[in-house]
């Protein structure tokens, strides 16, 4: 979370902290979709995701946890100066196992995991003699920049060279010698945790944060954190109080509803529900069953009477996109009752042709269907 102060004398400041608010693209429903039909199917075990934050926005601006596409793949990159953040994903079956799930425990395990970490941080700081604002010099001479981290006075280097092109100034000076503070800010650390069996384990965290700001001056700021690596043992037997759930639009701790048909193509929309209750019905009934085979099966209809309107429905729900109709015949005013691809409509005017009709009748129940 980024840090805001209030605009009051410097006695009264105190230090705030902005929540973050999600911004969750298109890209990422869609690729959360396909992961769930071809890869997670009926499995709500928690899924690693990756998503990032920008924290040089102006202040007024909220903090926005970004995901999109790329946040299932764990190596992929984040964007320009943004900071990635791995995250968890919680994805139920059914509606009623969403609102069952005890979202208390979730965030007391979370913020027991975060308790872990920030203790194993200090015992490493502790031991190692490195503070949470950890000093850096930068030294420009005619054959490279060095930087190295400064721990004591002994390793100063008092000998600094400006370049020539005043392209790079080197603030704070004191006694010749140049030095660049850090805050660390809170929300920096990249963490990477593991649970095992009820007792979870920091295998590895290691953190490289960096922010490059460009000053109106034309100065160039390059604010390094220190990097870490350390192993968490246990976790606190006891949970420390926490907060964290994002507030729905109505300012309520309450789900949050995303209304995809407004930002996709009904048609997709049409098919991604169709391709997911078949493959609902295959994982359940016939893991067995080849959808792939089966949607790209040609069927040739010889009659569109009562019998071939109706086979015409099933091999559709069966995932079917290729039928053909060979009928000469019109419709009349008794069809319509026993065949379902055919209203009333269709018998005016001496009546349609009934393979034109159920085509079109077949394109206006799901498009995807492909009848020449």
């Amino acid at each position: 979370m980024a840090s805001v102060s209030v605009d009051k004398d410097s006695a009264d400041q105190k230090l705030q902290f902005a929540p973050f608010s999600s911004a969750l693209e298109a890209g990422f429903w869609h690729q959360l979709t396909q992961k769930k039909l071809n890869d997670y199917r009926l499995d709500e075990s928690p899924k690693n995701i990756k998503g990032y934050y920008y924290n040089g926005d102006p202040v007024g601006l909220p903090t926005r946890l970004t995901l999109e596409f790329s946040a299932f793949e764990a190596d992929g990159p984040s964007p320009a100066r943004c900071c990635p953040v791995t995250g968890t994903l919680y994805n139920t079956n059914t509606l009623e196992a969403f609102k069952t799930s005890d979202k208390k425990a979730l965030l007391e395990q979370q913020a027991m995991e975060t308790s872990a970490l920030q203790a194993a941080y200090d015992s490493l700081c502790s031991e190692t003699g490195t503070s949470a604002v950890p000093y850096f010099l930068i030294k420009y001479t005619e054959e490279a920049v060095q930087v190295a981290q400064l721990r004591d006075w002994d390793r100063f280097n008092t000998d600094l060279n400006q370049a020539a092109t005043g392209c790079i100034k080197l603030l704070q000076a004191a006694t010749g010698c140049i030095k660049l503070l850090h805050q660390a800010a809170t929300g920096c650390i990249k963490l990477l945790l593991q649970a095992a069996t009820g007792c979870i384990k920091l295998l590895q965290a290691a953190s490289s944060c960096y922010r490059l700001h460009q000053a109106a001056t034309g100065c160039i700021k390059l604010h390094q954190v220190c990097h870490c690596q350390r192993s968490l043992l246990s976790v606190p037997s006891v949970c420390p109080k926490s907060v964290g759930w994002e507030k729905n639009p109505k300012g309520a701790l309450g789900p949050r509803m995303v209304n995809l048909s407004e930002c996709m193509d009904p048609k997709r929309l049409a098919e991604s529900s169709v391709d997911l209750n078949l493959k609902l019905m295959r994982w359940r009934l016939v893991p067995s069953l080849d959808l792939d085979k089966v949607t790209s099966t040609k069927c040739l209809l010889l009659g569109a009477g009562t019998l071939g309107c109706n086979v015409a429905r099933t091999l559709m729900g069966w995932g079917v996109r290729h039928i053909t109709f060979v009928d000469n015949a019109k419709i009349s005013y008794s069809n319509p009752v026993r065949q379902p691809l055919y209203e009333f409509e269709d018998c005016l005017g001496g009546g349609k042709s009934k393979a034109l009709a159920a085509v079109d009748r077949l394109g206006k129940i799901f498009p995807g269907v492909v009848s020449p």
